[in-house]
């Protein structure tokens, strides 16, 4: 054989190899998984699912979580489903999953951070602090927890204890201003004013307590804004 004749012997290969791979892509993505063992399915299936929730399609990454661990019983999903369930507003499935989370990593501050901001968000603040001390019990440097923990305590009134957690993290405008957001949505306007007052005062071009005080001073027909 020629070399010319090898090589358009060789293209006519690799054509008809591609277009045998482009007829049909969706049948190939479909059977894959289906053929791997089930962990590595199961990994391909998180894999997705992450990829998935990254992108904003919570249900579709749910589907692909749920599917993985059907396929190994064992994976490790639980917290990403609790927090996927929580965004898509279904509570009873996001606590089960918490639940589940905790039971599978019961060392993960994380955990106990988005169960505490779980519960904050439904006004349960009481049950948001004692998640919120887990996590600090683990990672006392968990900087997010110590802020999350400071608004657990002003949605329960008590705004010094409040402050003075958040101070260990934040700049006392940001605590302050913090502090009067909580206020506000618990309809205590006065309380509110003073401390976005204050926070104003130690930094005068602060986006939220500016915010906080125009909204204050307006109707009040929408939620403050959190700057």
């Amino acid at each position: 054989m020629t070399t010319r004749a090898l090589q358009l012997t060789t293209l006519a290969a690799a054509s008809a190899l591609l277009v045998a791979c482009s007829a049909a892509p969706e049948q190939a993505w479909e059977s894959d998984p289906t053929q791997l063992p089930p962990i590595q399915a199961a990994a391909a299936n998180v894999a997705t699912a992450d990829d998935l929730a990254a992108a904003g399609y919570e249900a579709d990454a749910v589907r692909q979580y749920e599917q993985a661990r059907q396929r190994d019983p064992s994976a490790r999903v639980a917290h990403k489903l609790a927090v996927l369930y929580d965004r898509l507003g279904r509570d009873d499935r996001a606590v089960a999953e918490y639940r589940r989370a905790l039971a599978e990593s019961p060392s993960n501050p994380g955990v106990h951070n988005d169960l505490g901001y779980f519960f904050l968000s439904r006004d349960r603040a009481a049950d948001s602090e004692r998640h919120f001390r887990a996590a600090l019990d683990i990672d006392p440097l968990f900087d997010r927890a110590v802020v999350n923990l400071g608004l657990a305590l002003a949605a329960q009134g008590r705004i010094d204890e409040a402050i003075e957690t958040m101070d260990r993290v934040l700049p006392p405008e940001q605590s302050r201003s913090n502090a009067a957001m909580v206020l506000a949505r618990e309809q205590k306007f006065d309380q509110a004013e003073a401390l976005a007052t204050e926070a104003v005062q130690l930094r005068p071009d602060l986006p939220q307590a500016r915010a906080l005080l125009e909204w204050l001073a307006g109707d009040r027909t929408r939620p403050p804004a959190d700057g």
